[in-house]
């Protein structure tokens, strides 16, 4: 587990991780590497909570928003890879704001006073759906072509911008 989580924002993913391995053997068990193995380890244990958190709010109507959701959420880096965005919640719709309550909940999410962010850039990096959505977001407006419209989630590299609460679209 260590060796996934190197970065100071490991905790809720562990706990993730930790509660899925707890439902596996139940209170008097005893948990073992073939346990953790089982779940596939902490990004495993991150997809299946991801796509659990999906199917969820798709049974309650809000599966289409999901991803749309999640990419206000993505940055790219200097090196074009997802990272963390902080987004403030006063500026998601109401069915966004219980998307996102709902990773919150799942602990895929942190929300911090009026922000949210994700809690593990695996998410972005490592659950497919979201990595797709990305990379097709990412080809649909490279940075040199015009935006259709202000509000495209993913932005523009920068050196902040895992700390930043806005920055400038490409």
């Amino acid at each position: 587990m260590v060796e996934e989580n190197t970065r100071g924002d490991a905790l809720p993913l562990l706990a993730c991780t930790l509660q899925q391995l707890y439902e596996l053997v139940g209170a008097e068990g005893i948990v073992t590497f073939a346990h953790y193995e089982s779940i596939e380890g902490v990004v495993g244990s991150l997809n299946r909570q991801a796509d659990r958190i999906t199917d969820e709010l798709a049974r309650r109507g809000n599966g289409d928003i999901v991803l749309p959701t999640m990419l206000r959420l993505a940055n790219i880096d200097d090196a074009g890879e997802p990272t963390r965005r902080r987004v403030r919640r006063d500026t998601l719709s109401a069915e966004e704001n219980a998307v996102v309550q709902a990773f919150v909940d799942a602990r895929l999410l942190v929300s911090r006073g009026q922000t949210v962010e994700v809690a593990h850039e695996a998410l972005l990096r490592r659950w497919t759906p979201l990595r797709q959505a990305i990379d097709a977001n990412r080809a649909d407006n490279p940075p040199s072509a015009p935006r259709p419209h202000a509000c495209c989630p993913i932005l523009a590299p920068t050196a902040t911008s895992a700390s930043s609460t806005s920055a400038t679209p490409w």
